[in-house]
């Protein structure tokens, strides 16, 4: 049995809560964007370029919610023209301000972004010279960013992200497009020279491997020095706990903490996304019983429930009921959501968790009395980094914002679909 529809339940009738959202910085962006880009990599066998270009592209434009991208070679012999595209036609890019240069002689964005060797930005195009009015071209004004893909000292192509509104493209979202260009850059250039050698070409899943292993090895590196600035912060903070309670230098030690904790949790979060994206092909699956399985999730989430003063209500499946499912990836499904569910469910609030067999599929179903959810963010909260909406009488939530992010990344492991 599969795993197939998720519900992650709202209660209907409920004014609209105010919306909290935490704006993500530029490494939290190239991070996600990183971690989505390593996934899309994954192949069992080596793939000719024009694929990367395209798999790169599109990873970025999801990454960035770009309304269209372009990637243009700026060496060899296709230089000037576009090796992939989304959201245009490839033909009327290779006559647009990215690819040609102008009548007046001005060159093109590519050649600009290429010899500055650095990110371009244009907020407005209807507003600079660098883009020029072109008729292949019949986009209106937009935001671009432009930014080089460049390995070995030297630049392979120029990656495009636009958008259709003018300044839509915020300073953090630049800087991290700026981070992620050296990643794209690198996996092209070696792939590139891979098909230029006439030796044996390296397995692509080797090298997402090895990139995934790179990244872990870093975050685990930077738990290190977290660990001992949050064990500096509480001494401090048990020091000035009698003589100086809630002193300014108190309040401040408390943020101090407060903040390595989320950063802490983010690190956590984002070694998931990467372990889980890179081994998603290799789940270990298993016929399992879901009311065991179930009953565990709930009781790790229970003394939280408890302790906000939430009943958490089990409607067990049938003792028979079992599924072909990861057990420690679907008791991180469950733990998820539930968590999710307390954090935006009411004091003194109901959860309700319950599984059941539809045909050939598995419906479980977390089910709480909270504010609900909007239906303009129900498209949103699966995204990673976005903070649901909450009333404006309650604290903000804590947490990376990945939380549902991984849970929708998990059930389509499984092969499975999660709606609200």
């Amino acid at each position: 049995m599969s795993i197939g529809k998720w519900i992650f339940g709202q209660r209907e009738g409920i004014a609209e809560p105010t919306e909290v959202v935490a704006e993500p910085t530029a490494g939290e962006l190239a991070a996600c964007a990183l971690a989505d880009l390593n996934a899309a990599m994954v192949r069992p066998n080596p793939i000719p370029t024009s694929e990367m270009a395209s798999l790169l592209l599109q990873s970025l434009c999801r990454s960035f919610k770009s309304d269209f991208g372009a990637i243009v070679w700026v060496t060899g012999p296709d230089r000037s023209r576009c090796a992939a595209a989304v959201g245009a036609d490839p033909a009327d890019l290779n006559q647009s301000p990215m690819t040609a240069g102008s009548s007046a002689g001005a060159p093109s964005l590519a050649e600009t972004a290429e010899s500055d060797r650095g990110t371009i930005y244009i907020p407005d195009t209807s507003n600079d010279p660098r883009w020029w009015k072109a008729s292949a071209w019949q986009r209106g004004a937009g935001a671009i960013v432009a930014a080089p893909l460049r390995a070995a000292g030297r630049s392979t192509a120029v990656l495009f992200l636009g958008r259709e509104a003018p300044a839509s493209f915020k300073p953090a979202e630049v800087e991290a497009i700026n981070v992620i260009s050296m990643t794209a850059g690198l996996l092209l250039w070696m792939r590139l020279a891979e098909e230029q050698a006439d030796g044996p070409l390296k397995q692509v899943t080797e090298l997402n491997e090895a990139r995934a292993d790179f990244l872990i090895k870093v975050m685990h590196e930077l738990r290190t020095p977290l660990a001992a600035i949050k064990a500096s912060a509480d001494m401090i903070h048990d020091l000035l706990a009698k003589e100086k309670a809630g002193s300014a230098q108190s309040k401040l030690l408390h943020y101090v903490t407060r903040n390595v904790e989320r950063l802490n949790l983010l690190l956590s979060d984002l070694m998931d996304v990467v372990k889980m994206r890179d081994s998603g092909s290799t789940l270990n699956l298993e016929q399992l019983n879901v009311r065991a399985v179930l009953a565990q999730a709930v009781s790790a989430i229970a003394p939280i429930a408890r302790q906000r003063g939430q009943t958490l209500q089990v409607e067990p499946p049938p003792s028979a009921l079992s599924a072909r499912l990861d057990r420690r990836r679907f008791e991180q499904i469950l733990i998820n959501l539930i968590t999710n569910a307390s954090n935006y469910c009411d004091d003194k609030g109901v959860i309700i968790v319950r599984s059941r067999q539809e045909g050939d599929n598995l419906v479980t179903e977390v089910i709480d009395n909270g504010s609900g959810v909007s239906q303009a963010e129900q498209e949103k909260i699966f995204e990673p980094f976005y903070r649901g909406q909450q009333p404006a009488d309650r604290p903000a939530v804590a947490g990376s914002g990945l939380g549902l992010a991984i849970v929708k990344s998990l059930v389509e492991l499984h092969s499975g679909a999660i709606s609200v």
